[in-house]
């Protein structure tokens, strides 16, 4: 069954704002970043990670963009996304060091004297925030397991007044179900809000057809030059338009 996944605005927020101002961030930005629990936050971005990594593996030329509305079929039988991206966890990674930094650094200085009662809180807090990341990170990591691997997926790329179909892929191990047939049919609601195109490879004319695109020879210009962009001798594409309600 296709689902909507839109990166949140918190996911562009956290690109261009450092660490240490994340927090003042989010509290500034309250209306405008609906979604403000940690473990919730942390997997938005696994999975939007996880999106990344499945066009790199499967449509390499073919990037997401924060910008996009992504459509995805997975397979929830799956655990695959999960091991994936628990191979790459910082916490995985660096724990222990994470642990005796910690440490370290709460007692270092004061190795010479006896434990004070404001080492004893400092450490205790130090401690406390560090088992409360590591707890957040192993949740959302269960809840992005529990999602399944995708096997499918299609964008809607806004440009400028219109909307661009593109990255439609499916897995190989996934092919042959009605995957790019069910995605389709899925976004068409959304497609029917504003002009919709789509740059189809010649064998897949007859399957956008199908869905009410036909061949266009007087888009909308914005759409005209991202074509004669993506236009190349060796891999000919044929932009159509959607015109069917």
């Amino acid at each position: 069954m296709p689902e909507w996944f839109s990166p949140p605005a918190f996911l562009l927020t956290h690109k261009q704002k450092p660490k240490h101002n994340l927090e003042k961030s989010h509290e500034q930005n309250h209306e405008q970043t609906p979604i403000q629990d940690n473990n919730q936050i942390l997997l938005a971005q696994m999975q939007w990670s996880e999106i990344k990594l499945f066009y790199r593996q499967h449509l390499s030329y073919s990037k997401p963009s924060i910008n996009d509305r992504i459509a995805l079929i997975r397979n929830r039988s799956t655990k695959g996304a999960y091991r994936k991206l628990q191979n790459n966890s910082v916490i995985d990674a660096g724990l222990s060091g994470t642990l005796s930094d910690v440490l370290s650094d709460a007692l270092s200085d004061d190795l010479s004297d006896d434990l004070s009662d404001d080492l004893s809180d400092d450490l205790s807090d130090d401690l406390s925030k560090l088992n409360q990341g590591i707890n957040i990170e192993v949740e959302a990591k269960d809840s992005l397991g529990s999602l399944g691997e995708i096997e499918a997926s299609i964008r809607i790329k806004p440009i400028g007044k219109c909307q661009l179909v593109t990255g439609l892929v499916v897995a190989q191990i996934a092919r042959g179900q009605g995957f790019a047939h069910q995605l389709l049919e899925y976004i068409k609601p959304e497609l029917l809000l504003e002009q919709a195109y789509v740059f189809a490879i010649p064998e897949l004319e007859s399957f956008y057809q199908a869905y009410g695109f036909i061949v266009c020879h007087k888009p909308d210009n914005d759409i005209q030059q991202l074509f004669l962009k993506y236009q190349q001798p060796d891999r000919p594409l044929i932009l159509m338009k959607l015109v069917s309600k």
